[in-house]
């Protein structure tokens, strides 16, 4: 078998369950389909949950085709809070969030938020 993030062949041994299945993807792979998880507290015992899918971002392409049943089950896990999807263009309205609210941040890549979270007002 091809893995169909990386291309880098492996073995898999086929059954009649994977009839015609092609979305096969490796062991070293698999990993980065697993979410991360990252809590950061705010100020009046509220959380940041924020969520990411790998820290490879060359794979970032590839990887979007296979996990959003991922994402989907995160936000019906976090129904009471506000999901944003961060990218490069939605990072950049994350410091006039009101955060004094439950906030779930999911990316397909791993984005430092620290400097957002912990700058003075200007």
């Amino acid at each position: 078998m091809r893995c169909s993030i990386c291309n880098k062949p492996f073995y898999y041994d086929l059954s009649f369950k994977d009839l015609f299945y092609f979305n096969f993807v490796c062991s070293i792979c698999t990993k980065y389909l697993v979410p991360k998880l990252l809590t950061i507290p705010i100020d009046y015992g509220y959380q940041i949950y924020y969520y990411y899918f790998t820290d490879d971002e060359t794979l970032e392409e590839k990887l979007e085709h296979h996990i959003y049943n991922k994402m989907i089950k995160i936000i019906l896990k976090r129904r009471d809070s506000i999901v944003l999807f961060l990218d490069e263009y939605t990072l950049l309205f994350l410091k006039y969030l009101n955060f004094k609210m439950d906030i779930t941040l999911i990316s397909i890549v791993f984005l430092d938020l620290e400097y957002l979270l912990f700058t003075e007002e200007e």
